[in-house]
């Protein structure tokens, strides 16, 4: 397999000592500290990562910001909004200026769908507009529908569908849910991340259970609109952080160079250092 140019993580977290929300750290035994990141890059060879606030530190983006503005050369920041909060497009502006270069929603139910809409929603989108930054989007199977439908209204935005768009290994690639996901690929304006490999696969490492949802996403979507994500340090409490390469690694090892450097770091680039 030829040597990838550049290895990039869509995907990582970290959070403060303790986290705001502990009852909501998905592993409390996990570090969440930037320096225990950095180990973790240097050691399977990852240049830069999207630091994503997690849900354990609310609407909090302060560890983010701040593990992103020690190491501006390799960490980028990606914040929670609260949607439903009036003061949230001011908020954002001033997080926008001290470095946040993305935003990340998660839709559980109808209700989370709905606010996206509203009028606080609007806002923020017009901040989102203006500084040109992406949306993340974890979304629950059942408000999938809600990605074409934000496409629409904001053709402008970069949306990324955060893990694959959570695929069931046991329902199979054929299942309705997958390719409802695969549906999405028809906006030019969405893309995706390749999953938590070490969750979603019921296998170990290289996880191969998940090779076929991989290959089918990078059809779908095109080289150019697929990023790699480990989701670390979740993906590392049971096995290694450079095991979560797998089984994308592989997978674009079977392309051409061009689709290697776009998918493993060449899209993380251009999303976020150059775009």
């Amino acid at each position: 397999m030829a040597q990838v140019r550049a290895v990039n993580d869509a995907h990582v977290h970290v959070w403060s000592d303790p986290p705001n929300h502990p009852d909501l750290l998905v592993a409390p035994s996990a570090s969440g500290k930037a320096s225990d990141l950095l180990d973790a890059m240097d050691s399977a060879g990852v240049g830069r990562a999207a630091v994503i606030t997690p849900g354990a530190m609310g609407w909090d983006n302060t560890a983010s910001l701040r593990a992103a503005g020690n190491h501006p050369e390799r960490l980028i920041a990606v914040g929670r909004v609260d949607i439903s909060d009036e003061q949230a497009a001011r908020r954002l502006e001033k997080e926008i200026a001290s470095g946040l270069r993305g935003i990340r929603f998660n839709i559980g139910g109808r209700r989370d769908a709905e606010l996206l809409f509203e009028r606080a929603a609007r806002q923020v989108w017009e901040v989102v507009a203006r500084a040109g930054v992406s949306v993340a989007l974890h979304v629950a199977p059942g408000q999938l529908s809600t990605v074409p439908r934000l496409a629409a209204v904001y053709p402008g935005t970069t949306f990324l569908l955060d893990h694959l768009g959570l695929p069931d290994v046991a329902a199979g690639v054929s299942s309705p849910e997958f390719q409802s996901v695969l549906a999405v690929a028809a906006c030019d304006n969405v893309w995706v991340k390749t999953p938590n490999a070490a969750f979603f696969s019921e296998l170990g490492p290289p996880f191969d259970d998940l090779s076929a949802f991989i290959s089918a996403g990078i059809e779908a979507f095109g080289a150019d609109r697929v990023l790699w994500g480990s989701d670390w340090p979740l993906c590392a409490t049971s096995f290694r952080y450079s095991d979560s390469l797998e089984p994308t690694m592989t997978i674009v090892g079977q392309g051409s160079r061009d689709e290697q450097h776009a998918v493993m770091g060449g899209n993380f680039e251009r999303l976020y250092v150059h775009g």
